[in-house]
């Protein structure tokens, strides 16, 4: 009787220990779920716009080539390869025309420029980028 009383005790002490260890896998499960879908949800997608010369400008070959446009996240992210004087950038809503971001200056070679949007309502953009050798502009939508 005491030998069988010993098992049951072992028996039934063992099950609350099995219990919190299937609890403990599946909470780290679920953790594991949730932090997968968080880091979804919050991924950031990096797209390079394609430029178009505008009607009205004839492309150009000269020494100073036009900067990369990239949106990542919610910014436009212009990279400047060479030293460019007087570049005028504008960011405008696509459907109202408003100006989101307005800018003329003149960059270092390997300049990154960051235009964040974060504040603006609308989906739907365009991107001028003028020198004096080159006029280009892009749509896209966030």
């Amino acid at each position: 009787m005491l030998l069988g009383n010993a098992y049951l005790l072992a028996t039934f002490a063992s099950k609350p220990l099995k219990l919190l260890s299937v609890m403990k896998t599946k909470l780290l499960l679920a953790s594991f779920f949730s932090f997968v879908f968080m880091a979804s949800a919050n991924a950031i997608t990096i797209r390079e716009l394609i430029l178009k010369t505008k009607p009205d400008r004839t492309p150009t070959m000269n020494e100073v080539p036009v900067p990369d446009v990239n949106v990542i996240g919610n910014a436009v992210v212009v990279d400047f390869a060479e030293e460019t004087k007087d570049v005028f950038i504008l960011v405008t809503d696509d459907e109202t025309g408003q100006v989101l971001h307005q800018e003329v200056l003149s960059v270092d070679k390997n300049t990154t420029l960051y235009i964040d949007l974060d504040t603006s309502l609308s989906t739907k953009y365009n991107v001028d980028v003028e020198t004096d050798f080159d006029s280009v502009y892009s749509q896209f939508s966030l």
